[in-house]
């Protein structure tokens, strides 16, 4: 089966949110416990430097709870403005890690010029075979690729390699996408 199509900014993101759903869930595991790993040690490094800070503090200072005649202990620091002077950094760091993610994956879009172009790929038995107006091309057997997935309007075909390529079915009709997915089920296992 031959088909061409062209890949759209949008279905560029779909397809790396395709492919991120069909990672194993160890894989996932392996990701979240690291970035958690990294935050924790930014928390403790901020917590030593917290704690030098207050033991440099002269002597005079008065503490921050008194109490009152009620006999209840009160808070003379805003306990709002402790929090967010203390949670603030690593907040600011986690919204600026998300919207440097996403503006990572937009401008990877837009810089590879093989994403541009109108790709032409040839699907057999035994092999895919992918061609660029880029002038890029390349084939590779099924055993290249761990396995399909998708999502609306494309399909993902996930290598071993931790990448994938973008099939776009737009352009195709609905017994032509049954026959491409009765070739896929064939060669590689759906998730």
């Amino acid at each position: 089966m031959e088909f061409s199509f062209k890949v759209s900014e949008t279905e560029y993101r779909r397809a790396w949110t395709l492919r991120t759903k069909g990672e194993s869930r160890a894989g996932m595991l392996r990701k979240i416990l690291f970035w958690v790993f990294i935050l924790f040690c930014l928390m403790l490094v901020f917590a030593v430097v917290q704690m030098r800070s207050h033991r440099q503090r002269p002597v005079t200072e008065q503490p921050a709870a008194t109490q009152q005649s009620t006999g209840k202990l009160v808070q003379d620091d805003n306990l709002g403005l402790a929090l967010a002077i203390n949670a603030g950094p690593f907040v600011l760091l986690g919204v600026g890690w998300f919207f440097l993610f996403g503006r990572l994956q937009r401008s990877q879009y837009r810089r590879d010029p093989m994403m541009q172009g109108q790709f032409t790929v040839n699907l057999t038995a035994t092999a895919v075979s992918v061609q660029n107006t880029a002038g890029t091309s390349s084939q590779a057997g099924w055993n290249a690729y761990d396995y399909w997935s998708e999502g609306s309007g494309l399909i993902v075909l996930a290598s071993r390699s931790n990448s994938c390529l973008i099939l776009s079915l737009a352009g195709l009709s609905e017994p032509q996408r049954q026959e491409l997915r009765g070739i896929l089920s064939v060669a590689l296992p759906k998730k």
